[in-house]
């Protein structure tokens, strides 16, 4: 006598050929919401990310650097000035693009990246 024990693969095989075989149900339709309820999910997009004045980049500077960097933005904010890490990065390449447009005396740029005078 042959007592094989049914597999768990042909009972889902059985099933699945089953629901082929049976016409589909019909769902009811999702109800639609309501025209007047636009309401985006999540935080709302005020964020310097969704706004197009802004462009994201990454940038690699030193851990000791990063350190000062939080320790003089922390002294700010006591004192009420509000400025993160990108609004001054923001304000420093503003003042240098300036600077290299205006044509001024590199005498700032040589002491800043220790160039040597020229004639």
């Amino acid at each position: 006598m042959n007592h094989e024990r049914p597999s768990l693969f042909n009972a889902v095989r059985q099933s699945s050929l089953k629901r082929l075989a049976s016409p589909p149900t019909q769902h009811p339709p999702s109800p639609q919401p309501h025209p007047h309820s636009h309401q985006k999910r999540g935080r709302p997009s005020t964020g310097k990310r969704s706004n197009p004045d802004w462009v994201g980049r990454t940038f690699y500077i030193q851990r000791k650097t990063d350190l000062s960097i939080e320790e003089a933005l922390l002294q700010l904010k006591c004192q009420g000035v509000q400025l993160d890490k990108s609004e001054l990065v923001n304000l420093l390449l503003s003042k240098w693009s300036d600077y290299q447009k205006s044509g001024s005396d590199s005498a700032l740029l040589r002491d800043l990246f220790s160039l040597p005078d020229t004639p």
